[in-house]
């Protein structure tokens, strides 16, 4: 049976970028300022669809195809100050960067409540069960049923009822975080002694 099989419409993803930038040089050049906007689109991503069916004869693969879509969009910023002593010479330099990266098109299932979905959001976006605490009582742990345990005691943690219908599963999993980081920043020092 085979294992595999090619898209002959498969193409390259694709990148449209645009950035903006400004340079500054004040205080007789030993101040620096650089400030850089960056909107980066990329099209065309390679994806296992989802929506697909599964082609006939091959157990559990979709093909490849052209589907998804990121937006990356940011500030870079720098400030320098350079001075000199003599025969000495140093330089700070503080770099921020605020990245962002958002689906703007994605193979994803038809979910059923807006929460669950992946369109329009942080592309590294974490998503799990919304922790509410733990169950002060066992009385309190058996108000709301939650499939990953089979008998819920005081202590245990406890998971909010995003859909309200009386019971925590996968469909209660929601945005709880992020795996990329919001900021940036470096902080560098250059020194120079004569020639060193």
């Amino acid at each position: 049976m085979q294992s595999r099989t090619g898209n002959p419409n498969l193409g390259w993803e694709k990148r449209k970028e645009s950035n903006a930038g400004i340079d500054l040089m004040m205080a007789n050049s030993r101040l620096e300022v650089e400030l850089n906007y960056y909107n980066h689109l990329r099209t065309d991503m390679i994806q296992s669809m989802n929506r697909l069916p599964y082609v006939a004869g091959i157990s559990s693969w979709r093909p490849a195809v052209n589907y998804n879509q990121m937006q990356y969009t940011g500030i870079e910023a720098a400030v320098t100050w350079k001075k000199t002593k003599g025969d000495f010479k140093y330089a700070l330099t503080g770099r921020a960067t605020l990245p962002k990266a958002i689906w703007k098109k994605y193979d994803e299932p038809d979910y059923r409540y807006d929460y669950q979905k992946r369109n329009g959001t942080d592309a590294g976006a974490i998503y799990g069960q919304t922790y509410l605490g733990r169950f002060a009582n066992d009385a309190d742990a058996l108000l709301v049923p939650q499939l990953f345990d089979e008998v819920l005691h005081a202590g245990d943690l406890k998971y909010k009822d995003m859909n309200n219908d009386g019971v925590v599963d996968d469909n209660d999993q929601s945005i709880i975080g992020n795996s990329s980081p919001r900021l940036l920043y470096v902080i560098d020092t250059r020194f120079n002694f004569k020639r060193f």
